[in-house]
């Protein structure tokens, strides 16, 4: 049963700083499970957003190409996030061809300007004109017009109520094979837009706990079973925005409970729309930003941890590896909160701890990397660093010796407010999650010298801990032992021919996609993602958001 309500909302503002963006029908639908079972009543909106996409040139780049070159590529923009809300999220495009010079630019050059220079400009020039929009994506007429977006690249912007999305001119819109990345960047731009900040890549637990594929995409954790651009866009958390899956209780909290929203944090970005404030990775009751350990294994939160690892004895693997910190500032069980100006920590026993590394982070094009360049050793157990003087994340590397060889633990400093938790996933998949250290053998980017056959699991033959991983060890508790089990560190009680216990979060019966293998560090990415090679999975469900009664797990209108 659809009920729609007679009000339309256009461009509320809740409070000063509170903006809920364009025009939301707002509907409530009933949505009976497969079973019959399901959400008594959910809160479905549905947008539309009138989209500009400016074409920017100059007349001594040669002529301009035909317009439908770019009418294209519009509506491949609109049918693809049409197609992939199910109609809840639309586009009316406007497509505008602005001459350089209009801008008082006898020659077009995106270095001319930031893109901070660049987004008040043109919202001048169109509120001049009287060209109304919500959103405006502009770009150069081609690529002979070089590099465009340099210092902005996969960056979407809030600026007086309106999205700006800066395009980058490599993707040449005479192109048509570059049709489904351009409307995947441009997709993932507009979350940007709306507060949705890689945040499956600043909160690790998220990304290692659960199980998320779509936009806004990142190079690391959740999967996507195909390239972005194709059938499957939107992620989990969107696809919960539009209505399709329930909420959780944290989720209620987040600053998108009515919707897609803007809290203007700084100009030109809104604040996270969710984030670890208000997710609950491991399912334990506490908010990942309050929890002393959010990568708690499924079920366990109440069981005995006696190295206060934030592992359970009975899936802790090396026992005996506890490092004693005597400190300043307040500690966790894998980390510590900075509130002091300067940080004291002392480890023991002393006797057997050589030396610390210690990294501060990096944004690197967006995302948290820990540069080797930039370490700094100390020896000894003792450290003493100036607060002030330390990034948002300090990563150490804790080195020390044992009669079974030489280790380090990963440790990590926070610096408030915490909006971020950030884990090394390969060392965590590896190591850290059962209980483990990691020896000075391992060498992230050599797979070979920890799991050389992909197989997503520590090599029996290098250590000796993973000899205990056997068909009994379950650590997520879904039933399905981590040898068997494709995602061993998500709950879930689905299985088909090619996968085992992974989730099928619609509850259509057909499993979300899951079946990959692992693989080598990919050019370009960052050290501590995971990376993966996806294999064929005929039976995985095409539309893992959405409750469908179709052979690939698809409503049969798509």
């Amino acid at each position: 049963m659809r009920k729609t309500s007679a009000a339309r909302i256009f461009l509320l503002t809740a409070i000063p700083t509170v903006i809920l963006i364009s025009v939301a029908v707002v509907t409530l639908n009933v949505d009976p499970g497969a079973d019959g079972d399901g959400p008594e009543e959910q809160i479905h909106r549905a947008y539309s957003f009138t989209l500009l996409y400016t074409i920017l040139h100059d007349d001594s780049h040669g002529p301009l190409p035909h317009r439908g070159v770019y009418e294209r590529r519009l509506r491949h923009l609109e049918e693809v996030i049409e197609r992939e809300s199910f109609g809840r999220m639309m586009i009316s495009p406007q497509l505008h061809f602005l001459p350089a010079r209009e801008l008082g630019d006898d020659r077009l050059a995106y270095s001319k300007r930031s893109v901070y220079d660049w987004i008040p400009v043109l919202e001048e020039y169109y509120m001049g004109e009287g060209i109304a929009y919500d959103i405006l994506i502009f770009c150069p007429a081609s690529e002979q017009y070089g590099p465009w977006c340099t210092d902005g690249p996969s960056q979407g912007y809030s600026y007086k109520n309106k999205k700006y999305l800066c395009m980058e001119s490599f993707l040449d819109p005479s192109k048509e094979e570059e049709d489904p990345r351009a409307a995947a960047l441009a997709t993932h731009k507009i979350l940007h837009g709306f507060g949705y900040n890689h945040v499956s890549q600043e909160n690790r637990p998220m990304s290692l706990l659960e199980w998320n594929i779509g936009l806004p995409k990142t190079r690391i954790l959740p999967f996507a079973p195909r390239e972005e651009g194709a059938p499957i866009i939107f992620d989990k958390h969107i696809m919960k925005v539009l209505g399709f899956l329930p909420r959780n209780d944290f989720e209620r909290q987040c600053l998108d409970r009515e919707g897609f929203t803007c809290v203007e944090e700084k100009r030109y970005f809104c604040e996270n729309s969710y984030d670890i404030r208000c997710i609950d990775s491991d399912q334990d009751n506490i908010a990942d930003g309050e929890d002393d350990y959010p990568f708690t294994p499924y079920g366990s939160v109440d069981a005995p941890d006696a190295d206060s690892d934030g592992i359970p004895d009975h899936l802790d693997l090396c026992e005996g590896n506890r490092i004693a910190f005597e400190t300043n500032i307040r500690m966790k069980k894998t980390k510590a909160i900075v509130d002091q100006p300067t940080v004291e920590i002392k480890m023991e026993p002393g006797s057997k701890i050589r030396g610390v590394n210690i990294y501060d982070a990096k944004n690197l094009g967006g995302f948290i990397g820990f540069l080797r360049s930039s370490v700094r050793r100390v020896t000894g157990n003792e450290l003493s660093l100036d607060a002030a003087s330390l990034s948002a994340i300090t990563r150490l590397q804790i080195f020390y010796d044992t009669p079974k060889g030489s280790f380090y633990k990963p440790f990590y400093l926070y610096r408030e407010p915490l909006t971020i938790e950030y884990v090394h996933e390969k060392e965590w998949y590896y190591f850290s999650r059962f209980g483990c250290d990691i020896p000075l053998g391992v060498d992230f980017t050599d797979i070979s010298t920890y799991d050389p056959d992909l197989d997503g699991l520590p090599d029996r033959e290098l250590f000796g801990f993973a000899g205990k991983i056997t068909n009994e060890y379950d650590w997520d508790s879904d039933g399905v032992s981590d040898v068997d089990d494709n995602l061993p560190t998500v709950h879930g009680d689905c299985s088909n021919r090619f996968v085992k216990g992974v989730p099928d979060t619609d509850g259509d019966g057909w499993c979300d996609p899951a079946h990959f293998r692992f693989a080598e560090s990919v050019p370009g990415g960052l050290e501590g993602d995971l990376t993966i090679s996806l294999e064929e999975d005929v039976d995985a469900d095409l539309c893992p958001y959405v409750h469908g009664t179709k052979e690939d797990g698809c409503p049969s209108r798509l």
